[in-house]
């Protein structure tokens, strides 16, 4: 349904809806499609979730050095913006910190 979504409007942009898109590809098993919507959300989606979703196939795929950059920018971001990070973000940034902290033992 989604993908019929996108053919019949391929210039409407929506975050939100990249989002719940990737989500539901990465839900199905299609962990290729959700990975490369995962690299394009990474770059403009507000939050950080994207990015810490982006860097969590990113490691299980094995790609641990991409995977360990962007879990520390995040988690620098997070420190420098601290009040900025609420919610559902806060709970991403603690993910990208655990990840942080499994990648130095």
């Amino acid at each position: 349904m989604l993908d019929r979504l996108i053919q019949a409007n391929p210039d409407f942009k929506s975050p939100d809806g990249h989002m719940f898109y990737a989500r539901a590809l990465e839900e199905l098993g299609d962990t290729d499609a959700a990975f490369e919507e995962y690299r394009v959300l990474a770059g403009y989606y507000p939050g950080v979730e994207a990015k810490c979703r982006y860097a969590l196939l990113l490691k299980q795929r094995g790609q641990n050095d991409e995977a360990r950059e962007l879990f520390n920018e995040i988690v620098l971001s997070a420190r420098k913006f601290r009040r900025f990070y609420k919610g559902d973000d806060k709970r991403w940034v603690e993910l990208a910190r655990e990840n942080l902290t499994q990648a130095s033992e």
